[in-house]
């Protein structure tokens, strides 16, 4: 038992991006001379992997090379086929010769067990590293007809399927093949919706922008076929009357996920946005928000739907459309139903705010009138300016920052210079309460950076280029805990 925690502490600090660290306590806690445990024997050879990931040239050949050799360890010493596969794929990485790589794909082929008996994500395992093998041993056919039997014994494990598909990625590119064979196998792409709201109309004289029953039903075709053509699987946003829950009706409709992230309580969400036009968006709402894969309230106690506050919840719906994406090794995008006119808020600021990104948006054409915007309800607190909260365990002092990149870059001068030992905890002012800010200092791991959800949508979608954001948790009011780790190097 106290194996099986060290072994879930050390997970935390690779996710966290502390290895090193992470490969002192691997030490430490004697987990090197644990036996008959699979898990904890690969273990090893993943931090080691993770350091071949962030380093280049010589220095990560010497870690996949290491990483190979713990790998190979823990497959003898236990016969596990994912230890086995991963001391193939390594080895290759390292530079070990054809001849060695194929002997190893060929003994886990060999190994593989039937899988009659076994669960739906145990088969997919099971075909998935019978896939990798042949893939190593050079019969791409053969690997593209497993790797399709795996992904149809459990056809929504998408993290899984992006997992193998990285491991094929890393293979080509060291042999410097292009294998687009891989492309079909690829999961769904993540979207933010956005667009105008507007009611159903047809005949009678309304007092809110609407659009008839025909132009309704072209904007669904229209919003199907999208998803459809750019196989979008995941969509995050509000649910507006309008485009937004058309938008996300569409999603579902084609066996996709929504994830809903409104500004303000439901209640008043429902006051602001949905019931001004129609009843009916009431009743749609509801169905939408009641199949909804996860949700999430920026603020409940707003009083109301401020601007400023959409505008909150609009960040961290594309941050989380895009950490998604990144998770899944897929594109992310952004989806409006938009008449194009520029503005400060509304559509146009999530036109703008997507416009840092530099990723696609598809634009579906709204051809009713515009929303008059009504009065802007001052939130509390006001969302004029964001404020984070850097806290460390040793220190009663809480920093605040108006600039988010200069706390993460404060947060890892801490980190370098503090010998591992401090615990610190990044979330935005509103959010910092003393319980939660401890709450989360209780979950973070010494030597890590952990962060609240909605910092770490920021991150994902102004930073995406230099920092990951790896959910490492969960407190226990289910809010999402992640941890900061700089891309390309190893910082720790």
């Amino acid at each position: 038992m106290e194996s099986n925690r060290n072994y879930e502490q050390i997970l935390r600090l690779a996710r966290g991006g502390a290895t090193r660290f992470a490969l002192f306590e691997y030490k430490r806690f004697g987990l090197d001379k644990v036996l008959h445990n699979e898990d904890i024997a690969c273990l090893h050879g993943r931090l080691y992997k993770d350091l071949f990931l962030s380093h280049s040239g010589d220095e990560a050949l010497e870690f996949a090379a290491l990483s190979a050799e713990k790998y190979e360890l823990a497959f003898k010493e236990t016969l596990g086929f994912y230890s086995g596969i991963n001391a193939a794929t390594m080895s290759l990485l390292a530079g070990f010769s054809e001849d060695i790589i194929g002997e190893k794909a060929h003994r886990i082929l060999n190994l593989l067990p039937e899988t009659e008996d076994l669960s739906s994500e145990a088969k997919y395992f099971v075909e998935a590293t019978r896939a990798e093998a042949q893939f190593l041993a050079g019969d791409l056919l053969s690997a593209q007809k497993s790797l399709r039997t795996a992904i149809d014994h459990d056809p929504l494990n998408y993290i899984a399927h992006a997992s193998t598909l990285k491991q094929f990625g890393m293979i080509a590119e060291h042999r410097g093949i292009s294998y687009d064979g891989l492309n079909a196998f690829r999961p769904p792409i993540a979207v933010h919706f956005a667009g105008h709201m507007f009611g159903i109309c047809e005949g009678v004289k309304v007092d809110f922008p609407c659009l008839s029953e025909a132009q309704i039903r072209f904007l669904e075709v229209q919003i199907s076929e999208l998803i459809q053509a750019q196989d979008i699987g995941f969509g995050y946003g509000a649910l507006a009357a309008g485009a937004d829950i058309m938008i996300a009706e569409a999603i579902l409709e084609e066996g996709g996920e929504i994830h809903v992230i409104l500004p303000s309580s439901e209640e008043k969400f429902i006051e602001a946005s949905v019931r001004p036009y129609g009843e009916d968006w009431v009743k749609r709402f509801e169905r939408c928000l009641s199949k909804a894969s996860t949700f999430q309230v920026i603020f409940a106690d707003a009083s109301w739907e401020a601007s400023a506050l959409e505008k909150e919840a609009s960040l961290s719906s594309m941050g989380a459309a895009i950490r998604r994406a990144e998770s899944l090794s897929v594109p992310s995008a952004q989806i409006l139903i938009w008449d194009g006119e520029i503005g400060p808020v509304g559509t146009a600021s999530d036109a703008n705010l997507w416009d840092v990104t530099k990723r696609p948006r598809y634009v579906l054409p709204y051809v009713g009138e515009r929303t008059h915007p009504g009065p802007d309800f001052v939130a509390t607190p006001k969302f004029d300016k964001a404020v984070f909260s850097l806290k460390t365990d040793l220190c009663d002092q809480i920093p605040k920052f108006n600039d988010l990149q200069l706390a993460v870059k404060r947060a890892l001068t801490h980190r370098k210079g503090s010998n591992l030992e401090i615990k610190q905890v990044l979330c935005s002012e509103v959010m910092s309460a003393k319980n939660f800010v401890g709450d989360l200092l209780n979950i973070a791991q010494p030597g890590s950076v952990v962060l609240s959800e909605k910092v770490a949508n920021l991150i994902t979608l102004y930073h995406f280029e230099d920092y990951h954001s790896d959910l490492i948790g969960a407190l226990e009011n289910g809010e999402k805990v992640y941890a900061l780790r700089e891309k390309g190097t190893d910082f720790i």
